[in-house]
């Protein structure tokens, strides 16, 4: 099946939807099948997340090192939807029979509190920080819906929601993180008490304020309006982890708190 048409879109929507739904790890699509662009993906995307059939509430931006977007075969992040069934507070305890992978990340979100609509030109950071009400600490949940996570095929990650699985939030911060270089902050990772990674905002593109305004632009040029209440995660400050069932996962994020959850 060569990807050309909004019918053949539609099909991969379908394997992915289902997958979702129960938990099944698709095999990797074949070079027929798969988007061959970043806009053919995003199609994909858009598809899923109509049929999922409830609004999209947030967006998690992913491949924001220059080395995860090597192993994706791209030059640029990327973008997934967000969705209100798959998220949780600190302290959840996951269900991971619906997961294909139990992989962890700890990132910056932000929260509007003012809407971003589409606009001829591009917002600046500065208007769109002034447009957030609150940083918040979050692990997200990265499972692909296949058995392997699809490096070299951004396309392909693209339309399974940036490969992400659930979003977990901690305790939003307000006017306190305004004040933050958020580059310089660090997050220590662990699980079942033993420290297994940490990194600090300067690995999300150089600073987390970086990421959140290039998935506003981006979003913009695809004429996507933002409203109040969105969420937006900005990518990974500690690379990707693996969990095991049952293993109490903490990120430590220093002043700003902790968020912790469990796969059961």
């Amino acid at each position: 099946m060569q990807i050309t048409s909004p019918t053949d879109f539609a099909k991969i929507a379908d394997l992915l939807l289902a997958a979702r739904r129960d938990g099944r790890a698709l095999p990797p699509l074949s070079a027929a099948e798969r988007p061959k662009t970043l806009a053919e993906g995003y199609a994909i995307q858009a598809l899923v997340s109509k049929a999922m059939g409830e609004p999209v509430t947030g967006w998690k931006i992913g491949a924001t090192a220059k080395l995860v977007q090597e192993k994706f075969g791209t030059d640029r992040p990327f973008i997934g939807p967000l969705f209100a069934t798959t998220t949780y507070p600190s302290g959840a305890e996951i269900p991971a029979d619906k997961l294909q992978h139990k992989k962890i990340e700890c990132e910056f979100a932000f929260r509007l509190n003012h809407p971003l609509h589409v606009r001829a030109e591009p917002y600046t950071q500065a208007e769109i920080v002034t447009a957030c009400d609150a940083l918040i600490p979050t692990i997200e949940v990265v499972s692909p819906r296949f058995a392997a996570i699809p490096f070299g095929e951004a396309p392909t990650a693209i339309a399974d929601w940036g490969v992400n699985g659930a979003i977990v939030l901690g305790k939003p911060i307000t006017n306190a993180w305004k004040d933050v270089d958020l580059a310089l902050h660090r997050v220590q990772l662990t699980v079942d008490d033993a420290l297994v990674a940490e990194g600090t905002g300067a690995a999300v593109l150089g600073n987390p304020l970086v990421s959140l305004t290039w998935a506003v632009e981006d979003l913009r040029q695809r004429g996507m309006s933002l409203a109040a209440g969105t969420l937006i995660s900005t990518g990974s400050m500690t690379g990707m982890t693996d969990v095991a069932l049952n293993q109490p996962v903490i990120a430590n994020f220093g002043s700003f708190g902790l968020v912790e959850i469990t796969f059961v």
